[in-house]
């Protein structure tokens, strides 16, 4: 099988609901204001992905106030992963949905960019605006 091009449109900015484990703080969650009840998509589950609303979430504009960042001049990124499987199961032979969030920048350096994560935590990224390398090659069933 030939590897599939992970760089499609994004669904959104996060899942409507999300999933979090207590013991592990997911730093790609964030409230995004004026998105609440507003569950749109371009894919056959328009109730699954929260999109719109406030370029920045609640937690970014409070970690951009802590470290006195103006959020109208701060240079941004827009930062995508791929959705978890427990997220979103897409099934075999397909690739995950992407979601993309725009992420102020912090620091750059050559082969990473420190950014504020839509939880308000400092996150390294790529430069090429991954979280982390895309799977490229869907999950393959059991022969």
């Amino acid at each position: 099988m030939t590897a599939l091009d992970p760089n499609t449109p994004p669904v959104g900015g996060q899942p409507f609901i999300v999933t979090i484990t207590p013991s592990k703080i997911f730093p790609w969650y964030g409230a995004i204001p004026g998105s609440e009840g507003n569950p749109q998509s371009a894919t056959a589950m328009p109730d699954i992905y929260r999109v719109g609303g406030a370029r920045f979430t609640s937690q970014q504009m409070g970690e951009m106030k802590k470290r006195r960042i103006d959020p109208a001049s701060v240079e941004t990124m827009t930062v995508q992963r791929q959705a978890t499987d427990r997220e979103i199961y897409c099934g075999i032979g397909r690739l995950p949905p992407v979601f993309a969030m725009e992420c102020p920048v912090v620091k750059r350096e050559a082969d990473k960019v420190r950014v504020i994560s839509p939880s308000g935590q400092l996150a390294w990224v790529r430069p090429d605006g991954w979280v982390k390398a895309p799977r490229t090659r869907p999950i393959q069933g059991y022969m």
